[in-house]
């Protein structure tokens, strides 16, 4: 049986608040912990490279690899910069590509919906066919300081408390216990009287990075009639 579990609506400042005490206790204490364990570093680095080995597969587009900037982005975000531009993970790591990086994550065709799918399927097989799973529907937002982002708009922004320019995400996570998995996510898109109608390609670029066309309410119970995310 799995149980579905929506968010509640954040407060003005509710969701901020959250955030600062999720920085404290617990996962400040496993970090240090493992940053001092040669060992236990190496085991991760070897469980993050078979990782990326694992979905391969997906960045190979046109007979090109673009495996490469693919590992090197995720390892920018999982670095120690504060702020995670292609500029500051080019600085962190030896061997990347300013140029290659920005290819990557604006205009490389790779198919993240088979990435997606291959992502349900191993959170399922670990986390599913349990009592005690859930399907967690909540969304977030990622304060945005320019306009040119898929969904940028003007609007209430929780993990800021406050109204600001930003995107607005509702995603779907499966869990069992202290275990969880991202399954799914779809960008609200900018539907705000006076805000500009998308040019031809920032259509393209909606309909690539899975932005929902139905009103954000309506997302979750589509997923759930569809035997689980994205069917």
């Amino acid at each position: 049986m799995i149980f579905v579990i929506f968010g509640p609506c954040s407060p003005p400042g509710g969701e901020a608040k959250q955030n600062k005490k999720v920085k404290t206790g617990y996962g400040r204490i496993q970090s240090a912990q493992i940053k001092n364990d040669a060992g236990r570093l190496s085991r991760l680095a070897h469980r993050f490279m078979e990782l990326c080995a694992n979905y391969q597969k997906h960045f190979i587009v046109h007979g090109r690899d673009v495996g490469e900037h693919a590992r090197h982005y995720l390892t920018g975000l999982l670095g120690r910069n504060t702020r995670k531009s292609i500029g500051r993970i080019e600085e962190e790591l030896p061997g990347s590509n300013y140029q290659g990086l920005q290819q990557f994550i604006s205009d490389s065709p790779w198919d993240d919906r088979a990435l997606m799918r291959q992502v349900r399927a191993e959170a399922e097989a670990l986390l599913g066919r349990h009592r005690h799973t859930a399907l967690y529907l909540d969304e977030t937002s990622f304060a945005k300081k320019g306009t040119a982002s898929v969904g940028v708009q003007r609007q209430y922004c929780g993990r800021l408390g406050k109204l600001e320019n930003c995107q607005v995400g509702v995603f779907a996570c499966l869990g069992r216990g202290e275990r969880a998995a991202l399954v799914d996510f779809r960008l609200f898109p900018c539907r705000r009287v006076g805000c500009k109608r998308p040019n031809d390609a920032r259509k393209s670029k909606c309909r690539r990075a899975s932005v929902g066309t139905e009103p954000k309410p309506s997302w979750p119970w589509r997923w759930c009639a569809r035997r689980g995310p994205r069917g």
